[in-house]
């Protein structure tokens, strides 16, 4: 245990006396915390980095926390070693707090009584390791941590050590022996095996990335911290084959360049020694492992926060859909860019005028069979084929890409085959599905025949008229289609001719009785809807004008 010595100084301004490691005084003493760099961020209390200190029953402490160092550091107490880090809570019997840490008038105060544990470690809440393995021991004048009694009497203890290490008694039950854990004596059974294994690893750094070439991290650039279970280590398979060590792996496999070792054996937290580079190719990744063992007992674990590289996928629109160049990816990354392999995505775009919705992704990532515009009942499939407004399927060129990292690999690059396509819609999705998105058309009229392109799609030229895409599904069966109430007119009904013809791939009934509905087919019609993509509609009408009240059709198997 370190020697127990602090000097702080009361509310009062009354000198302190310093009598065998206890601070003696007539008040409230005020105790500075500052945060220090010491192998990671540590607890100072007037400039003495994680001290033992000694507090005295009766007496109140109050821990400063006014210097800008402890910002973020909330101080607290635990009767478990690194608090809620180690698996305890916060004591907060006699324990105020007041402020902010790092602003003026901020502290943690505790009030010593009779009460208060002998044995309190302190801790920050949101970092762990600040406080080391540094306790308050408390004298309560009935127990001073020494042997009292007389010549005839059985001495007590209270907190003691065995060669400098800490003995802790908390919790002892009845057959128990105190057994030395890797950091202190504790009560356990006598037969009890204290396993030493990794508790956690970890790095300043996760997620995704954008590949690059060269140097990803300079050397120091990546701090690395570990905790234990019944530690400290004292070797990497076995504590004859050294200390603890880092190994790294690029996409799975190892990396002898960027092994750290020897570390300390009791290692908890270090930096890259060596520059880290960028993997060869996209969608590789670093990562790092840490080796340790304690006797017999050996352990490995690496960080979850394992680094993935990858490239972009940009979006937006070009005043060209054909003939692209480096220069035109450059220009879409200007303006959208996801750092990801997943081509699926939802693009808001405003395209307007003479310009072309485009997007562009690696050519190694998964296709886009097809790209949607618009939601719900107005989702559309965008024509992405110059060439042919009847294709789903993107037509891409392939572009070599150098990107803002200096990382050059071939990119697909997609646009609409007609310019202002966000007049429909500026939500666009790009998607794997083939299943087409169209609108079904129907409603009543009194217009008899001649039923264009030009009618179809103007909803002011009917009567009523409904215009939905969510029945384009892949399946018509069993869809309803609400017509309503009218006097003397005609039901129309279109809809995509790749559904197949009405009493052959289904049935027109109606909803209301069962019976057929009878229609009579009409010309073929070719619709280019709102964005572009072109097929041919099927189209019925009822036979006779009807009078009909809430009729809806059904469109059944045959």
């Amino acid at each position: 245990m370190a020697n127990l010595k602090y000097i702080g100084k009361n509310i009062l301004n009354h000198e302190l006396e310093v009598k065998s490691g206890n601070i003696i005084g007539d008040h409230t003493e005020v105790i500075r915390v500052t945060v220090v760099s010491d192998g990671g961020n540590k607890y100072a209390f007037e400039g003495a980095t994680t001290p033992d200190l000694t507090i005295d029953e009766g007496k109140t402490y109050r821990f400063d926390q006014s210097d800008s160092t402890n910002d973020t550091h909330p101080f607290r107490f635990s009767v478990t070693e690194n608090g809620t880090w180690g698996g305890g809570s916060a004591y907060s019997t006699g324990v105020t707090t007041h402020g902010t840490p790092g602003v003026k008038g901020a502290y943690t105060e505790i009030s010593v009584t009779k009460s208060t544990p002998n044995h309190l470690y302190y801790y920050c809440t949101a970092h762990s390791g600040m406080g080391n393995d540094a306790v308050l021991l408390k004298n309560d004048f009935s127990n001073l941590h020494r042997v009292s009694g007389s010549s005839s009497s059985t001495g007590s203890f209270g907190l003691t050590q065995i060669g400098g290490t800490d003995i802790n008694p908390t919790g002892v039950a009845r057959d128990q022996v105190l057994k030395f854990n890797g950091t202190r004596f504790i009560p356990a059974a006598y037969d009890a095996t204290f396993v030493f294994t990794i508790a956690d690893f970890d790095m300043n750094d996760s997620g995704t990335e954008l590949i690059g070439s060269g140097s990803w991290k300079a050397a120091g650039a990546l701090t690395f911290t570990a905790a234990y279970n019944n530690g400290p280590p004292d070797g990497y398979n076995g504590s004859a084959e050294g200390a603890p060590q880092i190994r790294g792996y690029v996409n799975n496999s190892i990396s002898s360049s960027y092994d750290m070792y020897p570390l300390s054996s009791s290692f908890t937290t270090g930096t890259n020694p060596m520059a880290i580079t960028y993997p060869l190719t996209s969608g590789h990744t670093i990562k790092f492992r840490l080796y340790a063992s304690a006797g017999s007992d050996t352990d490995n674990d690496y960080t979850d926060q394992t680094m993935t590289f990858r490239n972009q996928f940009v979006y937006g629109d070009l005043s060209t859909n054909n003939g692209f160049t480096q220069a035109n990816i450059r220009t879409l990354a200007a303006a959208n860019t996801v750092t990801s392999n997943d081509t699926s995505r939802t693009l808001s775009v405003s395209v307007g005028g003479s310009n072309y919705l485009c997007f562009a992704h690696r050519t190694g990532d998964t296709n886009v069979a097809q790209v949607r515009a618009g939601s719900g009942v107005n989702l559309l499939t965008v024509a992405m084929d110059r060439t042919d407004a009847t294709t789903i399927t993107p037509l891409k060129e392939t572009v070599s890409y150098l990107n803002t990292l200096g990382f050059t690999e071939n990119f697909y690059v997609y646009a609409s085959k007609i310019a202002n396509v966000d007049a429909h819609s500026t939500t666009f999705t790009t998607v794997t599905s083939t299943q087409k998105k169209n609108y079904f058309i129907w409603g009543y009229d009194a217009q008899a025949s001649s039923y264009d392109e030009s009618f179809l799609e103007t909803s002011g030229d009917w009567d009523s008229y409904n215009a939905n895409s969510s029945y384009d599904d892949g399946n018509i069966i069993n869809q309803t289609l609400s017509v309503g109430s009218f006097t003397s007119k005609y039901v129309i009904i279109a809809f995509p001719d790749r559904y197949g013809d009405n009493e052959s791939e289904f049935v027109f009934k109606d909803n209301g009785t069962g019976l057929p509905f009878d229609v009579t087919k009409q010309s073929d019609v070719t619709i280019t809807n709102a964005v572009g993509f072109q097929e041919t509609y099927h189209v019925w009408r009822s036979t006779n004008a009807l009078t009909m009240s809430n009729l809806t059709v059904l469109i059944a198997s045959v």
